[in-house]
């Protein structure tokens, strides 16, 4: 057995190692204690017999006999490697004549296999050929199960995401279809309602008219919800044809077409006080964006006060574009700012308003097919500031120049999940 300790500075001294300088007997015992404290297996080696000449106090927990070799030690086999089980840092350093780094499973001393970063550095003699190497070996097998774990997981989060997606392409078409199918029954109640009224007006008395009048209201009132979901569906499952969009052509569009007549009667105005940034976005998403957020700014007015809508953007340090739309009107309670962006969420507020209660909804879900985020600030009473930030022209080269149905929709319910 070599001698860990007592003996270490008088084998390094003896051992014959070509790059020793001349020292001083203080520094080889400098060097003996420094040799020693190092906590990882240490060996010299000599390329020719494989034999290892030194060990340090670590590598004494694997029993390094006297005369033992390194293939003897590590791999416990009587002949020299064949490279079969990764490359040998012998072969490699005198190929070399530099360091090399590699990872091998080496035998514990009851032959359990490791993983281990195997470090081998070349000793040369005065015509520069490698006669012998100095090797450390880093115990890495907890870091490699680590990793096999992550592996593990990774994969199972990869099955899960797609299983998630298989899930919700199949609500999104379920949705579609029976969105579809409920609407014609919805219109048929609606129309024999209507028929009745009319046909029999002095046949009813004021209980009765007021029945049909109840049903009529309902039978619209759910059609348009149908829609509304059935419009939403179609957001998630189109092809989104990104490109650069002018907002400016965009909001001049809807307040002097879509919108100029809810602008009229409620007395309203929109302002843009500079000229929009371009964004990279599919153009017939954002009209539907820019519609919802400019006509719930009109409607959401305070009673007596006509609405004031600002339009401003801004590039920001990601390299996208923040959108922001201003009015005046009723403001949000800080408690509501999340709810309002839910599938039918009608806030007190709102409940004598009309609509489906499913405009921010939708302007929430072409955000995040874009890949981008939406939010709120509000002061109660005075009014508020919905801000979406999403990517501008400069970020086309980092995405396609289209994005596939159902991309971007199920990612946000995962991050959701999974907090």
């Amino acid at each position: 057995m070599i001698e860990p300790k007592a003996q270490l500075s008088a084998e390094i001294a003896a051992s014959g190692l070509q790059a020793e300088i001349t020292c001083s007997d203080s520094e080889h015992r400098l060097l003996g204690h420094v040799f020693a404290s190092i906590t990882f297996p240490i060996y010299v080696i000599d390329v020719n017999t494989h034999r290892i000449l030194l060990a340090n106090p670590a590598a004494s927990k694997n029993h390094v006999p006297q005369d033992a070799t390194c293939y003897q030690l590590t791999h416990r086999r009587d002949t020299p490697c064949d490279g079969s089980e990764g490359a040998c840092p012998i072969a490699e350093v005198c190929r070399t004549k530099e360091r090399m780094i590699t990872e091998h499973v080496h035998a514990d001393r009851f032959g359990v296999p490791r993983h281990y970063e195997v470090h081998a550095f070349p000793l040369c003699d005065s015509a520069g050929r490698v006669t012998q190497i100095i090797e450390y070996n880093v115990d890495i097998s907890d870091r490699k199960r680590a990793q096999q774990e992550v592996g593990t997981y990774q994969r199972w989060l990869e099955r899960m995401v797609h299983d998630l997606r298989l899930v919700n392409e199949d609500l999104r078409e379920t949705s579609l279809i029976a969105a579809h199918d409920l609407q014609s029954p919805l219109a048929g109640i609606s129309m024999a309602a209507r028929t009745l009224k009319r046909i029999l007006p002095s046949e009813l008395n004021e209980r009765q008219n007021r029945t049909l009048e109840t049903l009529i209201k309902c039978a619209d009132r759910t059609h348009e919800m149908i829609a509304s979901v059935y419009r939403c569906g179609q957001i998630s499952s189109s092809q989104l044809q990104r490109a650069a969009v002018d907002l400016n052509a965009i909001v001049q569009e809807l307040t002097s077409v879509q919108l100029r007549l809810d602008i009229e009667a409620s007395r309203g105005t929109v302002h843009v006080p500079e000229r929009l940034h371009a964004v990279w976005a599919d153009e017939i998403q954002m009209l539907e964006l820019m519609q919802n957020l400019i006509a719930n700014g009109l409607k959401y007015h305070r009673t007596g006060i006509p609405p004031e809508i600002t339009i401003r953007s801004h590039a920001i340090n990601t390299g996208s574009v923040r959108l922001e739309v201003e009015d005046n009107g009723i403001g949000i309670q800080p408690s509501n700012c999340d709810k309002i962006f839910l599938m039918f969420e009608r806030l007190d507020d709102a409940r004598n308003r009309e609509g489906a209660g499913i405009g921010l909804a939708v302007c929430k879900r072409i955000i995040e097919r874009h890949g981008g985020c939406i939010g709120v600030s509000s002061t109660y009473g005075a009014g508020s500031t919905f801000w979406v930030e999403i990517a501008s022209p400069g970020q086309a080269g980092a995405q396609s120049g289209s994005t596939p149905a159902g991309a971007g929709v199920i990612e946000p319910q995962l991050r959701h999940w999974l907090r």
